[in-house]
C-alpha cells in the first residue's frame, strides 16, 4: 500500500510541474522573425546585381538561440525584376517562424530632374565685361544619390554685353542626362540720370547789392546766389514806392 501511495503522489507531483511548466509557456511569447523592408536597386545595364540586405530581426525567447536562415541569402545576385526572398527562424525549443521579403532590381533608364536658377540681370558702364555667378541649379535621380551638375558657360565667367543663355547639364550614375537653360543678360549703361529743377522764385531786396536766396534741390542742399545790380536797382525803386504807401 505504501508503494502504491508513493506512486500516486509521484504521478500528482508530476503532473503538477507538467501543468506549472504548461502556464509558465504560454505566458512566455513565441519564436517570432520580422522580415527587412522590401529592397529597390538600381543598375545601369541587363546583367544580374549582388545584392546584400539586412538581416532579420528576431525575437527568441528559449534559453537557446535561435538559428536564420533566408534563401537567397544575403549577396546573392539577383536578376533584373522583383524576386522574393524566404526566411525562417528555428530553435531547440521546437519553435518555428518564417516571414518574406521582396528584392527588386530596376534599370535606370530615366534622366534626372534639373531646374535652373532665374534669369540674371546686370548693369556694366559702356562695354565692360562682367563676372556674374548665379546659385547652383537643384537636381535629383530616382536611384537617390548626389548628381553632380556641370554649366556652361560656368558660374563666376565674364559676360559680354548683352543676352547669353547658360546651359547646365546634370549627369547620374547610368549617364543618363537632363539639361535647363537660364539667360545672363548684361546691360551697357549708357542712359543719363533724370533731374527736375523747382519752379521759377523771384526774390524781393531792397539793397543794391543784391539778396540772399535759397532754393529746393535734391537732396535739398542750400545755395546762396546774388542778383544783378540792374536788377537790384529795379527791385530797390519797388522797396522804396512800397514804403511811401506804407
Amino acid at each position: 500500500m505504501k508503494t502504491v501511495r508513493h506512486l500516486a503522489f509521484a504521478v500528482a507531483g508530476w503532473m503538477a510541474l507538467a501543468f506549472a511548466a504548461a502556464q509558465v509557456s504560454a505566458q512566455v511569447a513565441p519564436l517570432r522573425i520580422i522580415c527587412p523592408t522590401n529592397q529597390i536597386i538600381w543598375t545601369c545595364g541587363t546583367g544580374p546585381v549582388a545584392v546584400p540586405y539586412p538581416a532579420p530581426a528576431v525575437s527568441n525567447n528559449c534559453r537557446f538561440p535561435a538559428q536564420v536562415s533566408c534563401v537567397p541569402p544575403s549577396g546573392s545576385l539577383f536578376t533584373v525584376g522583383t524576386s522574393t526572398v524566404s526566411c525562417a527562424a528555428t530553435n531547440d525549443c521546437g519553435e518555428r517562424d518564417t516571414c518574406i521579403f521582396t528584392v527588386t532590381v530596376a534599370r535606370d533608364t530615366t534622366p534626372p530632374s534639373i531646374e535652373c536658377p532665374t534669369n540674371r540681370l546686370l548693369r556694366t558702364c559702356g562695354t565692360n565685361r562682367v563676372a556674374v555667378s548665379w546659385p547652383a541649379p537643384t537636381a535629383s535621380d530616382n536611384s537617390g544619390g548626389n548628381v553632380p551638375v556641370s554649366c556652361a558657360p560656368p558660374s563666376g565667367s565674364l559676360f559680354s554685353v548683352g543676352n547669353t543663355v547658360v546651359t547646365c547639364t546634370a549627369t547620374d550614375n547610368c549617364t543618363n542626362k537632363s539639361t535647363c537653360t537660364f539667360v545672363v543678360t548684361v546691360d551697357g549703361d549708357a542712359t543719363p540720370p533724370t533731374i527736375q529743377c523747382p519752379t521759377n522764385i523771384v526774390a524781393w531786396t531792397c539793397s543794391s547789392v543784391g539778396t540772399v536766396v535759397v532754393y529746393p534741390t535734391q537732396p535739398h542742399p542750400t545755395i546762396a546766389i546774388r542778383i544783378q545790380p540792374s536788377v537790384a536797382v529795379r527791385l530797390r525803386e519797388v522797396c522804396l514806392r512800397l514804403g511811401r504807401l506804407l
